[in-house]
């Protein structure tokens, strides 16, 4: 029995030790040859946690351990700077919801909230990714995936560390790409994506389970993972690989992917001489006796002198600005906890800090929003200092504190972990370690007069300022660039305040176009980092506009702001009470010493065109940008329009000059017409043109204009010269005291022509001949020129009988209202004589089957013909009308603008309704008719009543049977008939039609209009229907209306009747009319009394802004009590100003400009 019981041991240990052996394991490889004395070794990863890829060979353990150094695929330190790096640089367009669309975002919030059960706040794409992953966690789960816990057993065993590949290139490229990064993202929203990924997952597991490093090759090659990028990085791996060994002996753990194939790190040592060669694996259990063991680690020390305070961190920290707050923080991959310290001032010199009080505010601000929750509380005695612990749970986990209160000094020291491992020794060893001592006191704060001679300014500031550049990525348009931060901070230590002067020119190439728009941004980026307590005030500094307002940012911190535009120069000024909820807004020589200094003079680029046509003397190797579009916009009398930009580094000025040529067929009276025209076609409605002077320029003669932007000190230079078909434009964005300064000047008569040409009387001569001829050729590029120039050709009367000529031949655009004959006869809606009216009328029976040129000749016939013009429109339109002509509105236009005609033969336009295209604009007519003021035409109406509706139910039906179409959504005829019912009151005939209509299609969008004519005719209506259209903002105005009209006001429910929701109505109508679409979150501020009369203030959103951007509207004025309702006009202005804080003031400054602009409408 005995001998049968060892032979079973025996057999079962043979067994057990068959499982453990794994033949084809090639994970691990030795390297040795060329000249090492000693082997390296090779060792191939998964980045992933589960417990099965950790069954190390024996070998593993033991090879790493005879290393000298460890090697990973980036350092672990300098991975976390630059991450940290990239987070404390804020760059907005790394923001989530500025990379996805409006509905991905609400569906990632939502899920978001869904996992972590909590709001989703602006978070970096990296923590987002992060807290997304699906939770696929097990118990027996490794704390951290292989990489990093080699990476503990080698700081365990006090390995040098090194990285194989620079960590912020790979950084970049996995986070630099924002198109990458909203693919992922959008991954993580897709649950199909989501499990075929945990299916692949797990296929890679079992696949590096088995060690085979050819099925992992394999596998590789299989999902396409092999690529350039993959190949690209073997060869920088291989390249820091072979510097290492040359200084001793090394130990690399890299993802397996990248060992195997012709273009591993495998096959590139072998090619660089290597001896590469698998080691042979046994599973014994040596691995297993080796574990990361952070107290036989090496700690470094950090000690804060000003601060007071030393302690030791598992590694280097790296020092995060957040809040206003200084954090070192040390997040530690190998065990997945992160250590942090950061101390501020609490109390002042006069008034000591109370601990218990700094200690029950910091708990209550850190547990507020319920996302923390404290789970243990107590306080003791640390190195003889009094010391409150706390153990929170977050929502990304738990962390443990410890807070101390020394001479005014609040210290927080903390670790945390995603699960709750915080009793650990190394928890201890960490929290332990803190010590503190005296800071040496430093003596106030000497003020100096800091002077930047290239951002021409001057400040005087407590001391000597740091100097930090921050590049910020940005987009002008469709165009990215980079824009430059330059700050410089100076602190006044003693008396906890903060001081910080900004500047930042706009990207070489672009300019400020709007700085309210500017301001008002800017203004919301503080809004949303804290709470306003005043502001924004308008200030000024000299000649330059600015901005002043007051916040206290998150944590508690006042702040005052004042910003100002000089120029294309941006200025921001900041001042921060550098100890949390320390109101101190006490005057210091800050703001008021900031003094703008001159600019300094440029070193000029002299620049000369490719074609060598002309040179002149930029501020800058140009930007230059060519308009291609000029170059096929054959309508324009411009071509080759190419413009050249450079900005003055020394004062962010933008200097622009422009050439282009002139089309051939262009015709103009000479020169001096032409700048003329130029001007008036340069001056805008918010310009005002203050002087045009005649300059010189290298013997050519042109005009130098200066103009100012209405409401505003904003003044432009404008240079332009014609030089036989060439035309140069000078246009600079600067600030006011440089537009004639030695620079501006330098730059403006510059200019230098190759070959001046000083008569340009060509410009005067007729062109008319070549472009018929050129109206014949077959070449499609002479054709649409010649076709081009009939937009901006000015025919004289000598030219007359050409055109003529020209509209009797046919050509193949007839049938186009662009075509050819179609533009020359709309040339004489405004020129023509006396020729001109018998020659249309001539033309029109030609034109069979042309009822495009048909219908150019009826529109414009009666302004030709001042005499007999109506008449024979009358008779060429009723006659012989273009029934095919699908838009009809320039046939019927002569009609709209004499009314008294239309009604006169209105009797012979009323068969015209029988024509499906012409039938909408007779009843156009009508309706215009039926608006008349004191209702002339409601008799002769009435009369024509069944002719005008003879079509109606036959188009009733079909716009219903088609409603559901996007070309019958909206329906000229259905709009009219419903004008016309509303007008004309038939009783029965008005009854049956609109009662049918509202029983087939409630729900319509003329569901409203048949409601309102109903009203109108006084004939009853479905209340259900009519409270539904009431509820809707949307059509709430019109049914309103209809029922004030018809003394029946009482029908509407009392709560759209009150003046403050009346209000807000007409709100909702006014700006739906403007250009920005119908408001959103229209929410009362409260009213404003002036002069007797009651004023509503309200803020409101605009469809493509964030509902954080509020503008502030007033609506007024209303009679305190008054219950009549005024629907002749909304009585609302707004200037889309962001609403503030002090909304009173702002309302009360926006009561004139509203009285102003109904004045006007008045008048």
């Amino acid at each position: 029995m005995l001998a049968i019981s060892l032979f079973a041991l025996n057999v079962n240990a043979q067994q057990k030790n068959a499982i453990k052996q794994k033949p084809n394991y090639s994970l691990l490889w030795k390297i040795t040859g060329k000249g090492l004395t000693q082997p390296s070794y090779l060792f191939g990863t998964m980045h992933v946690k589960d417990r099965r890829v950790f069954n190390f060979s024996d070998s593993v353990m033991l090879a790493l351990q005879s290393s000298s150094r460890f090697a990973m695929e980036v350092h672990p330190d300098t991975l976390l700077i630059k991450m940290f790096a990239v987070m404390q640089n804020g760059d907005s367009t790394r923001n989530v919801d500025k990379l996805l669309s409006k509905e991905q975002y609400a569906m990632l919030t939502k899920k978001f909230k869904t996992k972590n059960g909590y709001e989703m706040d602006k978070t970096d794409p990296m923590v987002l990714e992060s807290m997304m992953e699906p939770d696929d966690h097990k118990a027996d789960d490794q704390v951290s995936f292989i990489d990093a816990y080699l990476y503990g057993i080698a700081r365990t065993l006090n390995k040098n560390i090194s990285g194989l590949e620079d960590a912020a290139a790979q950084f970049d490229e996995y986070y630099g790409s924002k198109d990458a990064i909203k693919e992922r993202i959008l991954e993580l929203l897709d649950d199909d994506v989501t499990e075929a990924k945990d299916e692949s997952k797990e296929e890679m597991i079992n696949i590096y389970s088995t060690g085979n490093l050819d099925e992992i090759y394999n596998y590789a090659l299989r999902v396409g993972m092999i690529d350039s990028s993959i190949i690209a990085r073997n060869k920088v791996m291989a390249g820091s690989m072979i510097k290492f060994m040359a200084d001793g002996t090394l130990f690399t753990a890299v993802g397996a992917a990248h060992l195997p194939g012709p273009d591993g790190v495998i096959a590139l040592l072998r090619k660089a001489g290597y001896m590469v060669t698998k080691v042979k694996a046994s599973f014994t259990g040596v691995s297993d006796s080796y574990h990361i063991d952070y107290m036989k680690m090496n700690w470094p020390a950090h000690r804060d002198e000003n601060a007071g305070y030393a302690i030791n961190f598992p590694g280097t920290p790296i020092k995060y600005n957040t809040g206003g707050v200084t954090t070192l923080i040390y997040p530690d991959m190998a065990n997945d906890v992160y250590y942090g310290i950061y101390a501020v001032q609490r109390g002042t010199q006069d008034k000591a800090a109370n601990r218990e009080q700094v200690v029950n505010k910091f708990v209550s601000n850190i547990t507020a929003g319920n996302k923390t929750q404290v789970i243990s509380r107590k306080s003791f005695d640390f190195n003889k200092l009094p010391c409150t612990e706390i153990s929170l749970k977050t929502a990304t986990g738990y962390s443990r504190m410890r807070l101390i209160l020394i001479e005014n000094r609040f210290y927080v020291f903390y670790a945390g972990a995603k699960i709750n491992r915080l009793n650990l020794p190394y928890i201890n060893r960490f929290l332990n370690s803190f010590i503190s001592f005296p800071v040496v006191p430093k003596a106030p704060a000497s003020w100096i007069t800091f002077t930047n001679p290239a951002a021409a300014f001057s400040v005087k500031l407590p001391g000597q300022p740091q100097v930090i550049t921050k590049e910020l990525p940005t987009q002008i348009q469709t165009h990215k660039y980079t824009m430059s931060l330059n700050m410089y901070v100076s602190t006044d230590s003693l008396n906890s305040k903060s001081y910080l002067v900004r500047y930042n020119d706009y990207p070489a190439g672009t300019y400020l176009k709007d700085k309210t728009a500017l301001f008002n941004s800017i203004f919301t980026d503080f809004k949303n980092k804290g709470k306003v307590i005043s502001g924004p005030v308008d200030i000024s500094k000299g000649d330059y506009d600015g901005r002043e307002y007051r916040v206290i940012l998150t944590g508690g911190f006042y702040t005052t702001i004042r910003l100002y535009a000089r120029g294309n120069r941006i200025y921001l000024l900041l001042k921060e009470i550098t100890q949390p909820d320390q109101k101190d807004f006490g005057k210091d020589a800050f703001f008021d010493s900031f003094k703008y200094l001159p600019y300094a003079d440029p070193s000029y680029y002299s620049f000369k065109d490719d074609s060598n046509k002309y040179q002149l003397q930029m501020l800058a190797n140009p930007r230059i940008l060519i308009d291609t579009a000029s170059i096929t916009k054959y309508t324009s009398y411009l071509t080759n329009i190419v413009t050249y930009y450079s900005t003055d580094a020394n004062s962010g000025g933008l200097y622009g000059f422009e050439h282009s040529t002139i089309r051939p067929y262009f015709r103009i009276s000479s020169t001096d017409s032409l700048y003329t025209s130029m001007i008036k076609s340069l001056i805008g409605y918010q310009d005002t043109l203050l002087k045009v002077d005649t300059i010189t320029v290298d013997g050519v003669k042109g005009r130098e204009l200066l103009t100012q932007i209405k409401g505003s000190n904003d003044k432009s230079r404008v240079r332009m010269l014609v030089n036989g078909s060439d035309v140069y434009y000078f246009v600079c964005h600067l600030d006011n005291s440089e537009l004639f300064s030695k620079t501006s000047n330098t730059f403006y008569n510059s200019l230098k022509i190759t070959n001046p040409n000083r008569s340009n009387n060509y410009l005067a001569t007729s062109k008319a001949t070549q472009i018929f001829k050129a109206l014949q050729s077959s070449d499609t590029s002479v054709y649409a020129t010649a076709l081009g120039a009939l937009s901006y050709y000015d025919f004289k009367p000598d030219e007359y009988p050409a055109v003529y000529e020209a509209l009797q031949k046919s050509y193949p655009d007839d049938s186009s209202a662009t075509g050819v004959r179609a533009k020359l006869i709309k040339i004489f809606r405004d020129v023509s004589n006396d020729t001109t009216a018998t020659f249309l009328v001539n033309l029109y029976p030609k034109l069979k089957g042309k009822d495009i040129l048909k219908g150019a000749v009826l529109s414009i016939i009666t302004t030709v013909d001042k005499k007999n013009g109506y008449d024979n429109y009358l008779r060429l339109l009723t006659t012989d009308p273009p029934v095919t002509v699908k838009e009809g509105y320039q046939i019927f236009s002569p009609l709209n603008d004499s009314l008294e005609f239309a009604a006169a033969h209105f009797d012979q336009l009323l068969p015209l309704t029988k024509y499906d295209n012409l039938r909408s604009y007779v009843l156009r007519t009508a309706q215009q008719m039926a608006n008349k003021k004191d209702a002339p035409y409601a008799n002769q109406l009435k009369a024509s009543y069944n002719a005008i509706m003879t079509y109606a139910q036959a188009d009733f039906d079909n716009y219903i049977s088609h409603r559901d179409s996007s070309n019958n959504l909206y329906n000229t005829e259905m709009y009219n008939y419903m004008q016309l019912i509303g007008q004309i009151k038939t009783g029965e005939f008005n009854d049956k039609l609109t009662a049918s209509y509202l029983k087939r299609d409630p729900n319509g969008i003329y569901a409203p209009d048949a409601i309102i004519a109903r009203i109108k005719n006084r004939l009853p209506n479905n209340q259900q229907l009519v409270n539904k259209y009431l509820d809707s903002i949307g059509t709430r105005y019109d049914v309103m209306e209809a029922f004030s009209k018809q003394n029946q006001l009482t029908m509407i429910p009392l709560k759209y009747r009150s003046q403050s929701e009346y209000a807000r109505l007409c709100l909702y109508q006014y700006v739906s009319q403007d250009d920005y679409g119908s408001p959103k979150k229209m929410v009362l501020l409260g009213s404003v009394i002036k002069n007797g009369s009651v004023y509503y203030a309200f803020k409101f959103s605009l469809p493509d802004r964030d509902d954080k951007n509020a503008l502030i509207a007033l609506t007024g004025p209303y009679k305190p009590g008054a219950t009549k309702l005024n629907f002749e006009k909304y009585y609302v202005y707004t200037d889309y100003e962001a609403v503030n804080t002090n909304w009173r003031l702002q309302a009360i400054k926006l009561i004139a400009p509203l009285i102003d602009a109904y004045k006007e409408i008045a008048k």
